[in-house]
């Protein structure tokens, strides 16, 4: 009798003692993401040294270490093929949306298709690669159908069936990568573009970064917070070139610092510098290894928010997850707008079959044919695309915004 309660309680004991060391693992890889400055900085590399101590890692796990690898190791961009390979396989443990116990979320579809897009070239040269691509292609829109089935099945109404929809597929991830977010990276390009247009003729660099460099030594700054500034611009004074801008750092320095000296910020122009100062601190904790390049140049380019004479110049960027939200929130307003208004408006008469449709929204006894409802869904479509158009254009890739589109209209279509 004692030994079987002795197994029992060892028993007990050591499966407490497994889930407590997985969980505690992936606290601590969580952790060092979080310190970590965005490069593959020591934290980076204790992050993915503790996820390799999980004995069964889930799909989380390997897409997490999956970005470590490509984000923090790389900067986004992978040359070495067997590093890409590593990746990819990482990756692919997420992309099987149709299985019952998915746990892949939009966040991470969105980043799985931005890898993708990132490394287009070196995926389609490849064969290896095809099942990957193929999986990313159609992994979105059988989320979407999924969700909207499910949605549709613990409804009472197709009306009801979409704001549930939305409702679970609002996201709102804290992402300490989001400098690398797409939409972020065509919003910082578009407001870069802007400012470079009007910044002053004849930039003359020497002089600016000699500037900034006394600025620096002459703000009364403690000994933390200049060695901070200094190793920053050191940095930033090699000249990395920066693709999401399209510009080097020096360039996007000398432009953002310029603002201070137009004759319209002349009342912010010590606000201005001191913004700029304060990003170059904030591009290192300790003053050791500094932000990636993409974190250097959103940084220097947010030191103008609330600082510089044109606010709608530079504004916070959305991100793709963000955007995405915001499209599907508005396509359940236009929705649930067209359908009271084909319900209810007199001018239409109760014969009229757009009339049934609407009304067959809320209530599933009414009938309705096949090509009546696609006339009504188009009306719907017509207007969420002209809400996407209009808003998100000039804030999205073509290609990102496409994807919410289509996701919107697809989840039209399904309900």
């Amino acid at each position: 009798m004692n030994y079987t309660i002795l197994f029992i309680a060892a028993t007990i004991f050591a499966v407490a003692y497994y889930y407590f060391s997985e969980y505690r693992t992936r606290k601590t890889f969580h952790k060092e993401v979080s310190l970590s400055n965005g490069t593959f900085d020591e934290h980076a590399e204790k992050a993915l040294v503790s996820i390799d101590k999980i004995k069964n890692p889930t799909k989380k796990d390997y897409f997490s270490a999956a970005r470590v690898i490509d984000l923090n190791a790389h900067e986004g961009r992978i040359n070495n093929v067997r590093v890409l390979n590593n990746v990819v396989d990482k990756f692919m443990f997420n992309l099987q949306p149709e299985e019952e116990d998915d746990e892949l979320d939009w966040f991470e579809i969105d980043q799985i298709e931005h890898f993708a897009e990132r490394h287009n070239d070196l995926l389609h040269a490849n064969p290896r690669y095809n099942d990957f691509i193929e999986a990313v292609v159609t992994t979105r829109p059988k989320k979407i159908k999924k969700t909207v089935d499910e949605a549709l099945i613990a409804s009472e109404t197709k009306s009801q069936a979409f704001d549930t929809f939305v409702e679970e597929n609002i996201t709102n991830t804290a992402d300490s990568q989001n400098v690398h977010d797409s939409a972020v990276n065509v919003q910082l390009r578009n407001t870069y573009d802007q400012l470079k247009a009007e910044a002053m003729e004849n930039l003359n660099e020497p002089i600016l970064l000699k500037e900034i460099q006394q600025y620096i030594n002459t703000k009364g700054l403690d000994e933390l917070q200049k060695k901070k500034a200094n190793i920053a611009l050191s940095e930033i004074k090699t000249g990395k070139y920066n693709n999401a801008l399209g510009a080097t750092e020096n360039e996007v320095l000398n432009v953002v610092w310029s603002r201070s000296n137009l004759a319209a910020n002349k009342e912010n122009k010590d606000l201005i510098k001191d913004a700029v100062l304060d990003s170059l601190i904030d591009m290192s904790k300790q003053g050791n290894d500094v932000v990636c390049s993409n974190g250097r140049c959103a940084r220097l380019m947010e030191s103008l928010v609330q600082t510089d004479y044109d606010q709608s110049l530079v504004t916070g960027a959305m991100t793709v997850e963000q955007i995405r939200n915001d499209a599907l929130q508005k396509s359940n307003e236009i929705l649930q707008e067209t359908i009271k208004k084909y319900s209810s408006d007199s001018n239409i008469p109760d014969t009229s079959n757009l009339k049934a449709v609407a009304r067959s929204y809320d209530d599933p006894s009414i009938t309705t044919n096949e090509d009546d409802e696609k006339a009504f869904k188009n009306i719907v479509i017509d207007k969420v695309k002209e809400f996407m158009n209009d808003t998100y254009s000039q804030k999205l890739s073509k290609v990102d915004h496409d994807k919410i589109k289509n996701d919107c209209v697809i989840a039209i279509e399904s309900i």
